[in-house]
Parts: structure tokens; sequence; C-alpha cells
């Protein structure tokens, strides 16, 4: 999804920084510079090799939104969604993950929000496909 990709590579270094480092700060090198490598790919992770390093980051970032990191909460949830939508994704419950995402509509600019429905929408289709 190329808005998507697009917001990604925009991504502040300071919202980079915090992702990698949401894991009590622990390994935040290795998950920065993984986070960098699937932010280069679109968001597109490779859960093989990246399910530790950084998705473990992003999936933490997932669950609530910190004040003055928004763009964080919209990053890791974007991820998430689209590697459901892609198949890439089987731990993560839409059943959970939408309806959070949606009690932060009104923290979270507009358009973003209005990605993040996008996203959802294609992983809800995935899942319903099997």
């Amino acid at each position: 999804m190329k808005t998507f990709a697009n917001f990604l590579a925009t991504l502040p270094e300071e919202e980079r920084d915090y992702i990698a480092s949401l894991d009590y700060d622990e390994d935040t090198g290795e998950h920065r510079q993984q986070l960098d490598i699937v932010i280069a790919a679109g968001g597109i992770a490779h859960l093989d090799s990246q399910f530790w390093y950084p998705y473990e980051v992003i999936d933490l970032g997932k669950h609530f939104l910190v004040e003055g990191h928004e763009s964080a909460f919209v990053a890791c949830n974007g991820i998430v969604l689209l590697n459901i939508s892609r198949g890439n994704d089987l731990s993560n419950d839409l059943d959970y993950l939408i309806p959070n995402i949606r009690t932060f509509e009104p923290k979270i600019n507009q358009e973003h929000f209005a990605m993040l429905e996008e996203l959802g929408q294609l992983a809800t289709e995935r899942s319903e496909q099997g």
C-alpha cells in the first residue's frame, strides 16, 4: 500500500528510536536496524527472520498510544495489519486489534486513522478468505 509505505518512509528518527526501545531498552540497536529494513520494505516483515527483531517491539507498540508518539502507534499497528493482510502474521487477533485501534481514534490524525482503517479492511478480508 503506497500511502502507508510513504508514511513509514517519512517516520521521524525519534519515532523509530522510540519503537526500537519498547522492549525496556533491550537490544535497541538490533531492533532499530531491523526496523529500518522493515520500513524500507514498506512495512513488510519477514517473520521467519524478523520475528524477534524488530517484530517484538512493533507488536508491543500496537497496544498503547503514548502522547507525543502517535506516529509510532500508527506505524506499529499499520505494520501488523499489513502483515496480516499479506498472510505473514498469523498470530495477531483482528477481533482485539481493530477495536483497540478505534478506541484511540480521537488522538490520531484523521488521515492516519483512515489509513489504518483501510489496512484493517484488507486484513479482515484476508482473514475471511482463510
